[in-house]
């Protein structure tokens, strides 16, 4: 994989507190592959056998994926998904996690989009996206909390099609990310160089000069992705 390493990520556990529950599955992929991988503690069978809710070798796994990535992209993850997973991590003696720049898509929608919820199926439906959001039972939970087998593999599927989905949502809202990291590096004055966001080349000059009280810019479009930038005018 070329250019920046970009990290999905997604996570089921058993409680909203990382004191009285566990992970079960983590789900994530790297933007611009195909693969998604959903490992959980099914994947463990010496631990799994002794204790169902021993998700250490999960968290030692996941820590070293999560620390290989230049970005991270979540749904609420800020919130939820990586604080619960510190503080699992850290339970199980695991160094801190470097500093790592974090999308959280749910606080785009927030911040973007006037609709009646900001739930990751409900955006799916609205937004006429192709990933599918499987649905979740009180029953499954519980089994698949317990250590129930089957249970827990509907809860890895589950993940799965989260990450499928958040993966076209990315690709969708990104351009609403404002501070969206830069991912192609410095751009010379004047030239529209690669944009931001996606990388990309096919980058037009758009509208008039935008001034300031100290500089003259120009705005961009990039028609791959959408995305809208400025750059500073040619002196």
């Amino acid at each position: 994989m070329t250019g920046p390493r970009i990290l999905l990520l997604d996570i089921e556990c058993t409680n909203l507190d990382a004191d009285y529950g566990y992970t079960m599955c983590v789900g994530y992929k790297w933007y611009g592959e195909k693969k998604i991988y959903v490992p959980s503690v099914l994947d463990y069978a010496d631990a799994f056998g002794k204790d169902p809710t021993n998700d250490k070798h999960l968290m030692r796994d996941i820590h070293k994926v999560m620390s290989q990535a230049d970005m991270w992209v979540t749904f609420y993850g800020k919130m939820f998904d990586v604080p619960y997973l510190m503080a699992r991590m850290l339970h199980h003696k695991l160094p801190i996690l470097p500093p790592i720049p974090h999308v959280d898509l749910y606080f785009t929608a927030k911040t973007n989009l006037k609709v009646s919820s900001r739930r990751l199926g409900n955006l799916i439906d609205h937004l006429g996206l192709k990933a599918r959001k499987t649905r979740l039972s009180g029953p499954i939970w519980v089994r698949a909390a317990a250590g129930h087998t089957p249970s827990l593999k509907y809860i890895k599927d589950h993940c799965y099609h989260d990450i499928n989905a958040l993966s076209e949502l990315y690709t969708l809202l990104r351009p609403l990310v404002r501070l969206h990291p830069n991912v192609t590096g410095k751009y010379k004055t004047a030239e529209k160089g690669k944009c931001r966001i996606c990388g990309s080349d096919r980058l037009q000059w758009r509208g008039r000069l935008l001034l300031t009280r100290t500089s003259a810019k120009r705005r961009v479009h990039c028609s791959n992705c959408g995305s809208w930038d400025t750059r500073l005018a040619a002196s």
